[in-house]
């Protein structure tokens, strides 16, 4: 089995370096390399038309297991700030761009004092608080469809600020980048060669592929949760 720790494959232009001596070798980190290894490894130039194909498949997989094996979070690379005003006459506020789940919000009232929304989901808060129509500072978040309702009804055109997980616009020739291609172009590329394997009808790699593409997301699982829980178990009070 490859050794795929760093995902290194050869680039397309230039294919050797200038004084001969070989090929030149080059990390994912666009959608240019991406594709390309995606050909050098399948050894198959003809799936060049449908390499779009695997590539979003292979970033929607991703979003999907994020969530479903880190209870319900994405990760650290997926957190985008946002900052709104509530609509006074509605009591809502429009998800922001790319909107998958919310981390945090907060809200401040009309003395400056910030306060932090406990979210729930929107049976709970209909249900809690029947009344849609002006009451007083929100206490509760959730989401509801395409929009954020608060529980109690705001009575003012409160401030929210906050952050939430965000999809990037899939990767394409016009959009080359993202979180992926920056930290976890292992993973992606695992993701998009597990996507392929259907369609070469090759069963036996298709399971190689997605043992890979296991460890390789439980790895990036990993070291988010290190990196966010850290700080908190090394902190000692001293009272």
């Amino acid at each position: 089995m490859w050794d795929l720790s760093n995902a290194y494959v050869k680039l397309d232009n230039p294919r050797y370096d200038l004084s001969g001596g070989g090929p030149v070798l080059g990390k994912i980190q666009d959608y240019p390399t991406l594709a390309q290894a995606l050909l050098d490894f399948s050894h198959r130039v003809d799936i060049a038309s449908y390499q779009d194909y695997f590539i979003n498949f292979g970033e929607a997989r991703i979003y999907r297991d994020i969530f479903s094996k880190n209870m319900g979070n994405g990760v650290q690379w997926m957190e985008t700030p946002f900052s709104a005003t509530i609509n006074a006459t509605t009591g809502l506020v429009a998800l922001p761009s790319g909107y998958i789940a919310l981390k945090a919000m907060q809200i401040t009232d009309g003395n400056s004092d910030t306060f932090t929304l406990l979210y729930k989901d929107p049976q709970w808060l209909y249900s809690n608080y029947p009344i849609r129509q002006p009451t007083g500072l929100p206490a509760y978040v959730a989401r509801d469809g395409t929009n954020f309702v608060f529980g109690p009804f705001p009575d003012a055109a409160y401030a929210l600020t906050g952050t939430y997980y965000q999809q990037s616009a899939p990767l394409s020739s016009t959009n080359t980048t993202t979180w992926m291609t920056a930290y976890a172009s292992d993973l992606l590329f695992a993701s998009c060669m597990r996507e392929l394997q259907p369609f070469l009808k090759d069963v036996g790699w298709q399971q190689n592929w997605d043992a890979i593409y296991q460890d390789k997301l439980a790895s990036l699982l990993d070291f988010d949760k290190a990196e966010r829980f850290a700080p908190g178990a090394m902190t000692i009070e001293v009272e």
